[in-house]
């Protein structure tokens, strides 16, 4: 059985400083409880990240530009979550409507790809940032890291 994208979102906060987005943090499931709140996403993305600089020894300069950087990206993550949860109702009103307007479906998830993409790009070069902000030692660090997840996902998703 397959675990659920809320579960991801949680390991993918470990990351956030940079790699959130590409480990699950734009998953809109809680664990268990349904929608994640603004205010959840902050504190979960706040306690991982203390967490990771922890784990990688970060000098209190490093604290400060991840922080920055994550502060950058969590606001405008928060945002594109809320943006993109806020269009199910025009998805139910399409699915009730005796003849559901398939344009403006299409044009809305347009625009959903839109939002992502733009948000994925700024994840790539907050990537690219906070690889200047490591020491090579702190990234062979996260690298495992990473790798690790990586193979727990496939393990869970090949079940």
């Amino acid at each position: 059985m397959k675990k659920s994208t809320g579960k991801k979102a949680g390991i993918g906060g470990v990351f956030v400083v940079a790699l959130g987005m590409l480990m699950g943090f734009g998953a809109c499931r809680g664990h268990g409880n349904g929608f994640m709140t603004p205010e959840r996403i902050r504190t979960v993305i706040d306690w991982k990240t203390a967490d990771f600089m922890d784990k990688i020894d970060a000098t209190s300069q490093q604290r400060e530009r991840i922080e920055a950087l994550k502060d950058r990206l969590i606001q405008e993550a928060v945002t594109l979550h809320m943006q993109l949860h806020s269009n199910h109702g025009l998805f139910l009103e399409e699915w009730k409507s005796a003849a559901p307007d398939v344009e403006r479906i299409h044009a809305e998830l347009d625009g959903h790809a839109r939002l992502k993409k733009a948000f994925a790009r700024k994840v790539a070069d907050a990537v690219i940032e906070l690889h200047g902000i490591l020491t090579p030692e702190q990234r062979e660090l996260l690298t495992e890291r990473i790798e690790e997840l990586h193979r727990h996902h496939r393990f869970l998703n090949s079940e």
